[in-house]
């Protein structure tokens, strides 16, 4: 079964959720971890039919509840309800090492969607870790840390679940769309065959070292990347000669003046068309 990309989209922000600590109700059933979430932290308003925050949320707690929010929004505006029958069956959080986090989705009818979390700013030694050691990182170099645990993940997933799904989907925003990327170039091949689709929300791309030393790797499941590009940061360095590289539609509607800035805000989820 090929997820939409509507769908795929519900999957990158999934992965921003930290299920082990938010999974209050001991289900791993998506739609019960985002509902528990928004109850915790902020009051329903009918006049609206959204959560507002209880107070002054900071750090995790306002990543959490924006992410919670987010997926709500992004599920009604896109007619997507599938995502609620979906479970985190496995997480991989390396946060406290080199930063990278990842999850395994199971979308039913054995299939299952791996979701790279992307670059955040909840805290200064994530900022470091994302945006630095990751982002910055990946300039000249074959291979960073955070790919480096992607790899490993993935030939973990495939030795525990391998047999259990037919299709793995792998997907993620920002630094989790090149990371995303990274994983299905790196995943063992027997895994390789059985990836249905690779989508790269605005990812960047790679260093000439990093594609010069996964040339073959590349080379089996280019056909079955796609990178989705709408800001600048989609535009950086290098993608992998032979995916499906387009230019899609996005909104910049939140601010009105300056272009670059128009240009990055334009960079987030919610941002996103999606039709025929």
């Amino acid at each position: 079964m090929s997820h939409t990309d509507a769908e795929m989209m519900m999957a990158t922000q999934i992965a921003y959720l930290n299920v082990d600590y938010s999974d209050r109700s001991g289900s791993k059933n998506v739609y019960d971890i985002v509902t528990a979430i928004l109850k915790d932290y902020g009051t329903y308003d009918s006049k609206t039919g959204k959560y507002v925050p209880k107070g002054a949320l900071s750090g995790q707690v306002k990543a959490q509840f924006e992410t919670a929010q987010n997926i709500m929004d992004l599920a009604e505006k896109n007619n997507t309800t599938s995502w609620r029958n979906w479970e985190v069956v496995d997480v991989c959080n390396n946060e406290e090492s080199s930063g990278f986090y990842a999850c395994l989705i199971d979308t039913g009818d054995e299939n299952a969607i791996v979701g790279c979390r992307g670059s955040e700013s909840s805290s200064a030694k994530q900022t470091v870790l994302d945006w630095g050691v990751a982002d910055v990182g990946r300039l000249n170099n074959p291979e960073t840390l955070q790919q480096n645990d992607a790899t490993q993940y993935m030939k973990y997933l495939y030795e525990k679940y391998g047999d259990d799904y037919n299709n793995f989907s792998v997907t993620g925003h920002s630094l989790g769309g090149s990371l995303a990327t990274h994983s299905a170039i790196s995943a063992p091949e027997d895994m390789q065959a059985k990836i249905d689709k690779v989508i790269s929300f605005d990812g960047p791309g790679f260093s000439d070292e990093y594609l010069n030393s996964h040339k073959d790797g590349i080379d089996r499941v280019k056909d079955k990347i796609y990178h989705y590009e709408y800001s600048f940061v989609g535009a950086l360095l290098i993608q992998p000669e032979g995916i499906h590289n387009r230019v899609i539609k996005a909104h910049d509607d939140e601010v009105k003046s300056d272009i670059c800035w128009r240009h990055l805000v334009r960079h987030h989820t919610r941002n996103v068309e999606f039709d025929e």
